[in-house]
């Protein structure tokens, strides 16, 4: 080993041990001591020695920050349910401290896990450590006593975790837990902003986009819960802009599994999906006319226009394209109105590869069922253009 490399080598091994120090700190008896130290280890995550000492030893971090998040949580229910029935203005003042002291700690400790769970080896060894279930279940507990202070990075620290086949797992493993975080997502009203968040929980978006990209998850989001369609909860956030990209992502993941298609149909979504597809100033009188009476009143009274947003309309159009692989889907999207949309829609579509799919799904919704079984049947053998347009028509 060259001399730079022995003394860089030193360096490293001297900064991992004021790591170790700083990350011992956390278990720390007083709670002010914890409290500094996920502080500081939060101010590390951007670090490239911390970030790399992460890398080495994942479980070293990980596994004391989320012991931390949990103790302070606990901490603060104690002092937030203890403030409400102590005596003594004094002793009232020393409950109120230990709250706010508490919930600090576990926020910081909770960003410093949003920011390092982005590394692959920090949220491998977060998901070994049950910590997408355990992050779940503090979400819901703290929501079932009425708070909600720190959802926003519960949220986020949940939507990295997912981004692992181990974390969707787990979550589609619980199926009721995944039917609160659901419920939570779709609640009204949502929780208050918090540090600059509007909408503490819209991260849960991503949370469910993650989970339905597997088939169990798929199937868990087109179930009920509730009694009601957990798509007909979903399709009521389209209107949101901010949420817009992430429901549309799930209705596409959920369009392209055919054992899903009957509870997209029965959620019936395309109202809402026309005010940001169709553009309705452009759209010609006879289209107008061809509307269902309810979708052609409601886009007229909305104001319908097509989104700038290119990742909303591929994921629409692919949305849309899943449906066609059945009889089902295509008479849904004939009767709704939604061949008329997007026949609208493809004459103002800018992007190359959302026209190739609106070109490719349309025929599919214009023709009949007896015309498509006759067109099909005349496909001759290596004409993929139009061999293409039929793969999965029944």
């Amino acid at each position: 080993m060259s001399e730079a490399a022995d003394d860089q080598a030193q360096t490293a091994t001297a900064s991992d041990q004021e790591f170790k120090e700083l990350i011992g700190f956390l278990q720390d008896a007083k709670p002010e001591v914890q409290r500094s130290a996920a502080e500081g280890l939060c101010g590390l995550t951007v670090d490239q020695g911390f970030i790399g000492f992460c890398k080495r030893e994942p479980r070293a971090v990980a596994k004391p920050l989320l012991r931390l998040i949990e103790r302070a949580e606990e901490r603060f229910a104690a002092s937030t349910a203890a403030a409400e029935s102590v005596a003594g203005q004094k002793q009232a003042q020393k409950v109120v401290v230990a709250a706010a002291q508490a919930g600090e700690t576990a926020s910081s400790a909770l960003q410093a896990l949003v920011n390092l769970s982005r590394l692959p080896a920090v949220q491998e060894e977060l998901v070994r450590l049950n910590a997408t279930r355990r992050i779940a279940e503090s979400i819901r507990s703290g929501w079932m006593e009425g708070r909600a202070e720190r959802a926003h990075w519960q949220a986020m620290l949940l939507a990295n975790l997912s981004t692992a086949k181990a974390g969707r797992e787990a979550l589609c493993a619980d199926e009721q837990l995944l039917q609160f975080l659901i419920g939570a997502f779709a609640s009204k009203p949502r929780p208050p902003p918090r540090d600059c968040y509007d909408d503490p929980l819209i991260t849960l978006g991503k949370v469910l986009g993650n989970v339905c990209a597997l088939p169990e998850g798929r199937r868990l989001l087109a179930g009920a819960s509730r009694g009601a369609s957990t798509l007909t909860m979903l399709k009521g956030e389209l209107g949101d802009r901010s949420r817009r990209p992430d429901i549309v992502n799930i209705f596409r993941n959920v369009c392209i599994d055919k054992e899903c298609h009957q509870a997209v149909i029965d959620a019936d979504p395309v109202e809402q999906l026309a005010t940001f597809l169709c553009p309705w100033d452009k759209m010609s009188a006879e289209l107008h006319q061809e509307l269902p009476d309810r979708v052609r009143k409601a886009l007229a009274a909305s104001g319908a226009t097509l989104t700038g947003d290119g990742t909303v309309r591929h994921a629409a159009a692919s949305a849309a394209f899943g449906l066609c692989a059945e009889a089902e889907g295509r008479a849904y999207l004939r009767g709704s109105g939604f061949l008329q949309v997007a026949q609208a829609w493809l004459q103002e579509e800018p992007d190359e590869a959302v026209r190739t799919l609106l070109e490719g799904m349309i025929p599919l919704v214009q023709l009949s069922e007896e015309e498509l079984a006759a067109r099909s049947a005349k496909v001759e053998p290596g004409d993929e253009k139009l061999g293409g347009m039929f793969d999965g028509v029944d």
